[in-house]
């Protein structure tokens, strides 16, 4: 469930407030629309009361057809339901005693400014949700690398920001530098923001906060990025084994989604910028079907069979 406000969700999705219900704020259980017109006819069982309810032009013609008596009570009916709250879609008229019922009954109404029914309830559904989706802070950098989104991790000083700094320097985008909001909209995506209070900033050692959409452009930044892979960096440990041919694929779970992860070694000379674009290009074409590692094995049988 999301507590949202009742003036940012009118901004949000370019609404009309018709009646607020005397409500600041509203909660909202679920992402889910319905379309009310089987309610409004009289057929009330299974009726959803956490879903958010549309009118499109199919629901605002039957309550015009009907007398303004009926055309009350339906309204009643429905308003008295305990459901988030009721928008009209753009195609639809006024109807006249809406506004009204719905201030008696403490509902909250918008009308929508631009969209129809099918798009609005698209857009909605949108909207709620990335709203509502789980979502944790991690300690991270993230960038859109050649469109992989690449979650930068490893311990304090280590140097993703100073990797990340090169990395839009080379024309890549920051999304979020040092936390980043990690958001499940789907049962298998992962989506990532930076907070409101540092979104597009960058704390760099020794030289401080800078604006990298000032610095260099609004081309340099993006305000959210799917998570497309996990990039560990750590300190280069002699006594461990690191992966140089990369036969097996490590994974790291967040909000129960699991997504690949390499583990970098760091140390003075490597060129992390260098590093992390490889990385992204080679994510891309695993996921495209090809493998330099199969390609490998494929030479090498070849040649034992010459």
């Amino acid at each position: 469930m999301a507590e949202i406000s009742v003036k940012k969700l009118a901004k949000d999705l370019n609404f009309d407030v018709i009646c607020s219900g005397g409500q600041a704020k509203i909660d909202v259980p679920c992402a889910d629309i319905n379309r009310p017109g089987l309610f409004l006819s009289g057929f009330h069982a299974h009726f959803d009361v956490s879903r958010v309810q549309l009118i499109g032009t199919a629901e605002y013609s039957f309550l015009m057809s009907l007398d303004e008596k009926s055309r009350v009570e339906a309204l009643n009916q429905l308003l008295s339901q305990p459901f988030p709250f009721l928008v009209l879609s753009n195609n639809t008229g006024d109807i006249p005693e809406l506004a009204e019922c719905a201030e008696k009954a403490g509902k909250v109404v918008f009308k929508s400014r631009t969209s129809t029914a099918t798009r609005l309830n698209a857009e909605m559904a949108s909207y709620l949700n990335n709203k509502l989706a789980p979502m944790e802070t991690v300690h991270a950098v993230l960038l859109d690398i050649y469109g992989m989104g690449i979650l930068l991790t490893g311990d304090s000083g280590i140097g993703k920001s100073e990797a990340a700094l090169e990395l839009v320097k080379r024309g890549h985008r920051l999304v979020a530098d040092d936390a980043v909001i990690v958001k499940r909209i789907s049962e298998h995506r992962l989506v990532g923001e930076a907070p409101e209070m540092i979104k597009h900033m960058m704390e760099i050692r020794g030289v401080g906060i800078i604006n990298v959409e000032h610095m260099y452009g609004i081309s340099a930044v993006i305000d959210s990025k799917s998570i497309d892979l996990v990039v560990h960096l750590e300190f280069w440990d002699k006594e461990k084994d690191y992966d140089r041919l990369g036969m097996e694929q490590d994974r790291k779970e967040i909000l129960g989604v699991s997504v690949p992860l390499l583990t970098v070694p760091v140390h003075p000379g490597r060129n992390l910028a260098i590093i992390m674009e490889s990385a992204a290009r080679n994510t891309r074409l695993k996921q495209a079907g090809y493998n330099a590692l199969d390609e490998i094995k494929e030479r090498q049988a070849k040649m034992l069979e010459d």
